[in-house]
């Protein structure tokens, strides 16, 4: 299993929730990093549903360890993907040239689809 890497230099804009709750935008940046990570972290809890899935037709009664430790890793990831969640702000795109807003949102567009 991929262990997430919750420190500073990982996520350097990552803040305190009072001083986040103060803050109204990420920088576009910061808006893509986010995005990411909770992406990643919904990833990881789908393969943790996976495995709890594959542990109980596989291993049956001897997997009640193994499912407490998968539960714990699913909560501990939902708990992370809140907090990330409440951080979210709307991107700050006052760095971005005209035709770069219509490029990123023609992109988010297509990815959609």
């Amino acid at each position: 299993m991929i262990e997430l890497d919750r420190s500073a230099e990982a996520l350097p804009w990552l803040m305190s929730s009072e001083e986040a709750d103060k803050r109204t935008t990420h920088t576009w940046q910061e808006a893509q990093e986010l995005e990411e990570r909770m992406t990643c972290l919904q990833l990881l809890f789908e393969d943790t549903a996976n495995d709890m899935i594959l542990a109980k037709e596989e291993l049956g009664a001897a997997a009640d360890k193994f499912l407490l430790r998968l539960t714990t890793r699913q909560r501990a990831l939902t708990r992370e993907y809140s907090c990330l969640a409440n951080l979210k702000r709307p991107p700050d795109l006052s760095g971005m040239t005209e035709a770069d807003r219509a490029a990123e949102a023609e992109r988010l567009r297509e990815e959609k689809l």
